[in-house]
């Protein structure tokens, strides 16, 4: 979309939408893994969860991969898009679901290998449809403040 054009609103930066929604997708997954890491840590007498700040500074760098992959792959699905004109949020959540789906269906797979613990829930139990749907929430969190940044409104 042409920013001089007359008429159009100024549009934000590809790049700033990119780095907005990767960032809110990776701050809340860090929170929601911090969480449920110390939840399992201060729930278990064994010690099985280790220090929790620690195995999510462990994971944190590969979160970060897979957020910014997975925003990157919303940014191209949606400047494809906009191509001539700007399209509303209900198609950026739409591009953000898409996009995210795949690292929601590993997050399962590997909920789904077994028991890592005796503790553990097992694999029959509903609660473990909770990380995936947490990628999923978060993925959509992402791809509205991507939309915001790059649109600078919610309409």
């Amino acid at each position: 979309m042409n920013r001089d054009a007359p008429g159009t609103r100024k549009q934000g930066s590809w790049l700033m939408a990119w780095l907005g929604g990767s960032l809110v997708a990776l701050g809340l997954t860090l929170v929601a893994l911090l969480g449920w890491m110390s939840a399992l840590s201060y729930s278990n007498t064994s010690g099985f969860a280790g220090d929790p700040i620690l195995m999510t500074f462990y994971a944190a760098p590969y979160l970060a991969v897979a957020a910014g992959f997975t925003f990157f792959l919303v940014i191209m699905i949606m400047a494809l898009a906009e191509i001539r004109t700007p399209r509303p949020l209900s198609a950026w959540l739409f591009a953000a679901l898409f996009a995210i789906a795949p690292a929601a269906f590993v997050v399962f797979g590997l909920l789904l290998l077994g028991d890592s613990a005796p503790d553990a829930p097992p694999t029959s139990d509903p609660s473990i449809l909770w990380p995936p749907l947490c990628v999923l929430a978060f993925g959509l969190c992402g791809g509205a403040v991507a939309f915001r940044i790059r649109h600078r409104s919610w309409r």
